[in-house]
C-alpha cells in the first residue's frame, strides 16, 4: 500500500516546463517524502506524475512492467534521487526525451549518446614514451671443436608505436580507462581528435562522467 507522507515542494512555475533544463531544474529542486511497500511500478509512476507535474512514461522495452514492485521509505529527498533509488531496485533507469521522462532499461539508456567537447590543451599529460627496439643475441650452432665462436644472430623486435599527438594519446587512454566494452559494442560511440587541443567525445552520459573524472585526475 502506498502512503504519501508529505507533498512535493515545487518551485514556482515560470512558464511551460518542457525543455530539458526546466525538467532537470524541477527534478533537482523538488523534495519528496514517500513510503512504498511492494507497490506496483505503474502506481508509483502515477503518483510521481501527479505530484511533480512532470510527464513520465514506462517504455515498452521494460518487460512485465505491471509485475514490477517498488519498496522504499524516503523523507525529504530530492525527486531525482528518489527516482534513481527506486528504479535502481529494478535495474531500470530514466532518460529525458522530448519533454518526457522515459523509464526504460539500463541497456537502452547506455545506447543513448551525447557529444561533448573537452579542452585538453593544459592537461599535465603526454603520450607514453615507449622504449626503442630491443636487440637480442641468439647463439647459433658453432662448429664442433672449431676455434671460431658460436654464430650470433641479431634479432630486432618491433616496439609499440608512439601516439602521434597528446590528443591521440589521451583518446587511447580514455578508451582504455572508461566505458568498459561500450566503445566496441555501441557503434554510436567515438572520439575525434583536433590539432588545436580539443577532444570530441560521443558517449553515454554515464561514461561522460567517467571521462570528466579521468581528465580531472590528470589536471
Amino acid at each position: 500500500m502506498l502512503i504519501l507522507l508529505a507533498t512535493i515542494l515545487a518551485v514556482q512555475d515560470e512558464g511551460p516546463k518542457t525543455t530539458r533544463e526546466a525538467v532537470l531544474a524541477k527534478l533537482t529542486s523538488q523534495q519528496i517524502s514517500i513510503a512504498f511497500e511492494n507497490e506496483p511500478l505503474e502506481n508509483v509512476v502515477d503518483r510521481l506524475r501527479e505530484h511533480s507535474g512532470l510527464n513520465f512514461h514506462i517504455d515498452a522495452k521494460v518487460a512485465d512492467s505491471s509485475k514490477l514492485k517498488v519498496t522504499a521509505r524516503l523523507k525529504d529527498v530530492r525527486l531525482i534521487s528518489a527516482i534513481r533509488l527506486m528504479l535502481g531496485q529494478l535495474d531500470l533507469a530514466a532518460i529525458y526525451r522530448d519533454g518526457i521522462i522515459v523509464i526504460t532499461t539500463r541497456e537502452e539508456v547506455d545506447k543513448e549518446v551525447v557529444t561533448r567537447v573537452y579542452d585538453v590543451r593544459h592537461l599535465n599529460y603526454s603520450p607514453p614514451d615507449f622504449p626503442g627496439p630491443r636487440i637480442e643475441l641468439e647463439p647459433g650452432g658453432g662448429a664442433a671443436g672449431g676455434g671460431a665462436g658460436p654464430e650470433v644472430k641479431f634479432v630486432m623486435l618491433d616496439a609499440p608505436s608512439r601516439p602521434a599527438s597528446t590528443e591521440e594519446g589521451l583518446a587511447e587512454l580514455i578508451r582504455a580507462s572508461t566505458g568498459g566494452k561500450s566503445w566496441h559494442s555501441n557503434p554510436n560511440t567515438k572520439i575525434q581528435t583536433s590539432p588545436n587541443g580539443l577532444l570530441i567525445v560521443t558517449q553515454s552520459r554515464a561514461v561522460h562522467q567517467e571521462v570528466e573524472r579521468l581528465l580531472e585526475r590528470l589536471r
